[in-house]
């Protein structure tokens, strides 16, 4: 009898100890959940930043508009599809800049050029005074709260010093370079809305059950695009 009673005792024991540990238990299950698909969706951000920059960087956005929008709809396509079936019509990829039917718009794109001339007169083989010129930002979708895109001010006078002092070094100082260095930039930049996948109380009571995830990236344009 002592010993039935002791093995009911353990029992009981882990019970106890068992309905103490479970709510920890499930609330690190939950939080495993939600921190994996914020992680989750700032992994194709970010992706499908790197690839909206790449095809930005080509060096014929200056073209026309249109080529802006397929910059626009390249990126949105590297978000990738919430079914295995992803079609136009049915709109059901991860990253919106448009609403339509049952998917809100939940991205912003912006994207920003900026173009500093090599700053070099050939024929008097002195550096000259140009400013850069910034085209853009073209914006696609609705910014989030106060977001702003980069300062592209302050970002073309870093250019235009760090043209200058390559410039200044390696094509009139040392003759390192036959070809005087331009420095044209795009930088893109993607807000995201990522919501709470549960939406539980007991997060929502902490953090916001909407919050914005960033993405930027910055490239040198490949070709010769000066504007005339």
């Amino acid at each position: 009898m002592r010993n039935r009673w002791h093995l009911r005792q353990r029992e009981g024991q882990s019970l106890v100890e068992f309905a103490m540990t479970l709510p920890v238990l499930l609330l690190m299950f939950v939080g495993l959940i939600e921190v994996g698909a914020a992680l989750r969706n700032y992994l194709v951000i970010v992706n499908a930043n790197r690839e909206g920059t790449r095809f930005a960087a080509r060096g014929r956005w200056f073209d026309s508009e249109s080529d802006i929008q397929d910059i626009f709809r390249r990126t949105i396509a590297a978000g990738g599809c919430l079914s295995q079936h992803c079609t136009a019509e049915d709109y059901v990829t991860i990253m919106r800049t448009v609403s339509k039917g049952e998917w809100p718009a939940n991205t912003a794109i912006a994207i920003t050029f900026i173009e500093v001339p090599d700053q070099v007169d050939d024929t008097m083989s002195q550096m000259v005074y140009e400013e850069p010129i910034i085209h853009g930002p073209w914006i696609s979708g609705t910014l989030p709260g106060d977001a702003q895109p980069i300062k592209a001010d302050a970002r073309a006078a870093q250019a235009q010093a760090d043209n200058f002092a390559f410039n200044q070094k390696y094509f009139l100082q040392e003759h390192l370079i036959d070809i005087p260095a331009e420095d044209n930039l795009v930088i893109f930049e993607i807000w995201f809305n990522h919501e709470q996948l549960l939406k539980l109380p007991i997060f929502t009571a902490i953090l916001p059950e909407r919050f914005v995830l960033y993405a930027r990236s910055e490239m040198r344009v490949t070709l010769d695009s000066r504007i005339q």
